[in-house]
């Protein structure tokens, strides 16, 4: 749904030709360091500026709002005829977040430098390995990494739940969402006990609530009574995905002590990965076997993969996994023998397959 990049044209051309579905955002990383470099003048010689543009990046809801105070900017520090901020201003909807507010990006306003596989995978290679040895070193990587996810899932599934007192809305939300997720949503929790609210507008079944903190900062929440939906000026759960703590104030207001699960994504669920691969189950229609076999392949190499990683660093665990390993095996050779149509690919050639596999490794 998103991408973010460098500020680099013949990526923005890439991207417009071959997914032109996609949402394209620019690194905000990326753009102060550019800032720094075409604007240090100005950094040096004022201490409101980063300020200021860190405002017009991140801090206007509404389009008016930012273009008046992007001018006011350029205006303050006399830098109408800069070219660098001009080209900025001109691709302005990939970076400031008044445009962006609408579109799902997991709270990523960056190309997450530090965790990304790019920079983990120079932990690891060399450009003078040759293809054997690049996949050698990076499937060591990728089992690392799955290892370190198993190792979390299990972490996730083994902790006790703490419990929120009467707080029905956090031990709720506790049971469906991950630890870190959970540790968002509790911040927007604490957020709203802090804040104010008034009705301000009413349309219908629509009522219009402005909530606001003691700075004066507000946002304005609307709130369908006949189907429970609800949408905040600050767009934070269209951004990231969770419900804010303006959203919250009005579920307090209204009494309503559970989130509705069309404001639960399954990417931020416990259960996330559970009833992925369900389309593999069916029967293949004439001409897509290879298609099928491919999918049904890759799915359960995910599933087998996180169980390797888990045993192969474990005495304990690689004994227990080589022994049903093996009593899964005759079991399918036995369930095989008693089916009434043979699979359309031989044992044989699936044992030839794993040979060659393991030959190249």
């Amino acid at each position: 749904m998103t991408i973010l990049t460098d500020q680099d044209a013949a990526m923005a051309n890439a991207i417009a030709s071959v997914m032109p579905g996609t949402y394209h955002r620019l690194c905000i990383w990326h753009i102060y360091q550019n800032a720094a470099k075409h604007l240090s003048h100005v950094f040096k010689g004022s201490t409101s500026f980063e300020h200021d543009l860190n405002r017009c990046i991140y801090d206007y809801e509404y389009e008016e709002e930012f273009l008046t105070v992007w001018n006011n900017m350029i205006l303050k520090y006399n830098l109408m005829d800069n070219k660098w901020l001009q080209n900025l201003f001109k691709e302005k909807e990939k970076w400031a977040l008044v445009y962006g507010r609408n579109t799902f990006c997991a709270d990523m306003k960056s190309t997450q430098r530090s965790e990304s596989m790019n920079n983990l995978l120079k932990n690891y290679l060399n450009s003078k390995y040759d293809l054997l040895r690049f996949f050698t070193h990076y499937e060591r990587t990728v089992a690392s990494r799955r290892y370190k996810e198993s190792m979390t899932d299990f972490k996730m599934r083994q902790s006790t739940l703490v419990m929120f007192l009467d707080v029905k809305i956090l031990n709720e939300t506790a049971k469906v969402y991950t630890p870190e997720v959970f540790e968002m949503f509790q911040e927007e929790y604490k957020k709203h006990l802090r804040y104010s609210i008034s009705k301000c507008g009413e349309f219908s079944t629509i009522a219009e609530y402005c909530v606001y903190n003691d700075k004066d900062e507000r946002r304005t929440v609307r709130f369908d009574s006949l189907d429970g939906t609800m949408t905040c000026s600050c767009k934070k759960f269209e951004f990231v995905g969770i419900l804010c703590s303006h959203a919250m104030k009005v579920l307090d207001f209204y009494n309503i002590k559970e989130v509705d699960p069309r404001y639960i994504m399954k990417r931020w669920r416990r259960d996330a990965k559970e009833g992925f691969g369900r389309d593999h189950t069916r029967v293949p229609t004439k001409g897509e076997h290879n298609i099928v076999f491919g999918k049904r392949y890759k799915y359960l190499c995910s599933k087998l993969h996180r169980i390797i990683a888990m045993a192969e660093e474990h005495d304990e665990l690689f004994k227990f996994a080589d022994k049903y390993t093996d009593k899964f095996h005759d079991e399918m050779m036995e369930r095989m023998k008693g089916m009434k149509e043979p699979p359309l690919r031989s044992c044989k050639s699936v044992d030839e397959s794993i040979k060659i596999e393991h030959a190249h490794h």
